[in-house]
């Protein structure tokens, strides 16, 4: 299984929606992600994506790279675990 490391970036999703018919609904995406074998983590974060419909597969991964501020990947100061914040 792949795994989404520390630094994420769109090629992490690009992989598992690549069949998509874009403009796509945000739901599509995460239903692709789950069908092609995406990690969870790459699932959860397609889900906090606020935006609801996607006109290319560029927006999607340019979404999916900004995240949002509850996911794993986002850490206050870029901290990483096990490590302090500076």
């Amino acid at each position: 299984m792949e795994r989404v490391t520390e630094t994420t970036n769109p090629n992490d999703v690009t992989p598992f929606v690549t069949n998509l018919t874009f403009p796509c609904l945000k739901h599509d995406a995460v239903h692709a992600a789950r069908r092609n074998g995406a990690p969870a983590e790459v699932v959860a974060r397609l889900e906090q994506i606020p935006k609801s419909r996607f006109d290319s597969l560029g927006e999607l991964a340019a979404l999916y790279l900004e995240g949002g501020p509850s996911t794993p990947f986002s850490r206050p100061g870029g901290a990483r675990p096990g490590r302090p914040e500076r």
